[in-house]
């Protein structure tokens, strides 16, 4: 546990030092609705599916994926931006 508690803490210190190590170790969005169209490559890399969307989409208070651009935020949770506003589902 100790080694876990450690090797975090280098992981942080050296990833606040330097952009490589930053870019590296930390994830970015990635897009899975694009104008309301599913991108099925980005979905099978990030393991999502079409009912996840929908069911985030609904979660935005949207009738359906089609109406809204969703990407997967590096916790894990879908961002619906609809109308230029974000939710994070």
């Amino acid at each position: 546990m100790g080694v876990l508690v450690v090797g975090q803490y280098i992981v942080t210190w050296l990833s606040v030092r330097s952009d490589l190590v930053e870019r590296t170790v930390k994830a970015e969005p990635t897009l899975n609705v694009f104008e309301g169209r599913p991108l099925p490559e980005a979905m099978r890399r990030m393991r999502i599916t079409r009912r996840d969307i929908d069911a985030a989409a609904r979660q935005a208070g949207v009738e359906a994926a089609d109406a809204a651009e969703m990407a997967l935020e590096p916790d894990g949770t879908l961002s619906v931006v609809l109308n230029g506003t974000r939710k994070n589902q």
